[in-house]
């Protein structure tokens, strides 16, 4: 996990935990002052990037680990926000991480395809010590000198 992060969450991977992520990444995204908008933005691709983890990579397993954490940053003089998952899954192919056509008309799978239309950064890896994925994704919410509301 990031030793800089200002919200560190670790859940196992039942869907049911989900929408509490969701709610915790949108919460954090409003206290720095993110639009609403952009709060419900983050909190979507929160919930398709752990759907993803849940059902690709643990194989709808219900007991396996996942860590998420949020942390404002600064980019290229904008304010952004910063959202990391990593999970323990074993064996996933980085480069099969990707959207289905958008021509084939039918439920789901379009996850990625969000995930990379709404973030403004997205990096898929491996994580460091070699075991499971870490998706990296930043979505910038505002000026560097805009002020955060309380």
């Amino acid at each position: 996990m990031d030793e800089h992060s200002d919200l560190e969450i670790r859940i196992v991977s039942n869907p049911r935990y989900i929408c509490a992520v969701r709610l915790a990444i949108e919460s954090a995204a409003r206290s720095l002052g993110a639009a609403e908008q952009t709060c419900g933005e983050l909190a979507l691709v929160v919930g398709e990037a752990l759907a993803n983890v849940i059902k690709h990579g643990y194989q709808d397993q219900t007991d396996r680990p996942i860590w998420v954490t949020g942390s404002p940053m600064q980019d290229d003089g904008r304010r952004c926000f910063e959202v990391v998952i990593e999970d323990e899954s074993q064996g996933v192919d980085l480069d099969q991480i990707k959207s289905r056509p958008l021509d084939e008309v039918r439920p789901g799978g379009l996850g990625v395809h969000l995930i990379q239309c709404i973030m403004d950064q997205v990096e898929y890896s491996h994580r460091q010590d070699g075991v499971g994925v870490r998706l990296r994704m930043r979505k910038c919410i505002g000026p560097a000198n805009q002020v955060a509301k309380s």
